[in-house]
């Protein structure tokens, strides 16, 4: 009985080790990256108002259209030394890295030790037998090297690739919003700077009136009370410059604190010179599926899927056993006489880890990891749709901004001639002093109107290049 005991025992083993090789081969499917074709993605239907881009029309520089080189300058600047971005491109190295030491795990692991001293051998201790003093050495080599038989050791060096291109769209993400802030701070300037322009030539036309009243007022035709009013409107109109100078300020500080300056910086002080914004007169929308492949949010999420997919095998592998092999060369000895051939010593084998108890760990673990990659998925899913909410809501409010600026250069246009006509007959004594105030307020209104729908229309412009992620090439060259 005895004499079968054993050979029965190894086959219940050998039954065991079977079925889990079997159950690992069949452990988790791999990961495929979702689908973005055209034919199954929604439309943008405020694409049908703006043309068309061809698959090799650039959205390069597209900032470049609104005629500012300072601009092109403080976004390269941007790239090169904002704090987020500096942050950012530190947590991809971090990550290539971490994916560098994954990949360690594919070779065998060596370490070499020795130690020496100086004892006092007892008598029993010692080769003759007598209590002496001797300087005893030991030292070995190991190897361990851990046979990857369930893909534990690939799908972490996946899980590790994945999260190093996770964190590289991550980077291009920070690179977009950089973008982004860096432009709109500027046309906000631009802006600031526009209305309070347009203010002060308002402020200057309204002086050559009030001199006009205040003679008129000398020569008895107008009455003091007409004169303290068309006053009292020049010093309102006056009082909006401060809040203006202060926007503009602010935005010239932010600025600086993208682009990594000082703030008092050469390059900021260059802006206090207002430059025209050259509006583009055309707008270029993408297809849904090249828009999201370009976009490094959705880069992110479908990385983000693929590094859930890799710890979910990684959790599975640790169903089954380690197996490993293992060696070791070493000696020991009494010091001048530990590198003989009796002092030697080695060892060469396998090993051997199984988890069979563990409380149910392992399994809630592998639940655990299912989950996240549910999680994952839905992520990707809601990104996908920001993505294209984004982007048709950029579309349509350009749309309805390049109307805007349109009917209101049409009113700009209308109400200055009416302004310019209204002096005149006042000037002849064909019109009152009230309607030159109310022909003032509203060529007023209608400047300051058209010089915000300017900006609006500029910054309708970024944000739809921002969200169909153009520029970003661009920002792969500045990298380099």
């Amino acid at each position: 009985m005895k004499a079968l005991a054993m050979p029965t025992l190894a086959l219940r083993w050998s039954v065991l080790l079977t079925a889990s090789l079997l159950g690992a081969c069949s452990s988790t499917a791999p990961y495929h990256s979702p689908s973005l074709q055209a034919d199954q993605l929604t439309t943008l239907p405020s694409a049908r108002a703006v043309g068309v881009l061809e698959s090799d029309t650039p959205l390069a520089l597209w900032w470049t259209q609104l005629g500012d080189a300072q601009l092109d300058a403080l976004v390269h600047l941007a790239w090169k030394n904002n704090y987020d971005l500096r942050a950012s491109v530190a947590r991809l190295a971090s990550s290539r890295e971490q994916l560098q030491a994954a990949q360690g795990a594919r070779l065998p692991g060596v370490t070499l030790g020795a130690e020496a001293s100086h004892v006092r051998l007892a008598a029993v201790e010692s080769r003759s037998g007598v209590a002496s003093i001797a300087d005893p050495v030991q030292w070995q080599a190991s190897m361990a090297w851990e046979l990857d038989l369930f893909g534990r050791v690939s799908h972490s060096i996946e899980a590790a690739q994945f999260s190093a291109d996770e964190r590289a769209a991550l980077s291009d993400d920070v690179r977009r919003a950089i973008l982004a802030q860096v432009v709109e701070t500027y046309l906000e300037l631009r802006g600031a700077q526009m209305v309070a322009a347009n203010l002060q030539q308002q402020l200057a036309m309204q002086e050559e009136t009030l001199t006009l009243i205040r003679a008129r007022e000398r020569a008895g035709s107008v009455a003091a009370v007409e004169r303290m009013r068309y006053e009292g409107q020049i010093r309102l109109v006056g009082s909006r410059l401060p809040g203006l100078h202060a926007q503009e300020r602010a935005a010239r500080n932010r600025l600086a604190t993208l682009t990594g300056q000082r703030l008092d910086a050469p390059m900021l002080a260059l802006l206090d010179s207002p430059v025209p914004l050259q509006l583009p007169k055309a707008m270029l929308a993408d297809e849904p599926a090249r828009l999201l492949l370009r976009r490094p949010d959705v880069r992110a999420a479908e990385r983000a899927m693929a590094v859930a997919a890799a710890r979910e095998g990684i959790a599975q592998a640790d169903l089954f056993p380690r197996v490993s092999l293992l060696s070791m060369l070493g000696g020991a000895g009494i010091a001048g006489d530990w590198l003989g051939s009796e002092a030697g010593r080695w060892r060469l084998g396998a090993g051997l880890s199984f988890p069979l108890l563990d409380g149910g760990a392992r399994r809630a673990q592998l639940r655990a990891a299912g989950a996240d990659m549910q999680v994952a998925s839905a992520n990707f899913d809601k990104v996908v749709a920001v993505a294209l909410e984004e982007t048709d809501s950029a579309l349509s409010n350009w749309t309805q901004a390049r109307r805007r600026n349109e009917d209101l250069n049409t009113a700009h246009s209308l109400t200055q001639e009416s302004a310019r006509l209204t002096r005149i007959r006042y000037q002849e004594g064909a019109e009152s002093l009230l309607g030159v105030l109310e022909a003032d307020r509203t060529a007023l209104a209608a400047n300051e109107q058209v010089a915000l729908a300017r900006r609006d229309l500029a910054i309708a412009t970024a944000r739809c290049y921002v969200a169909m992620a153009g520029g970003l090439d661009v920002a792969e060259v500045t990298k380099q």
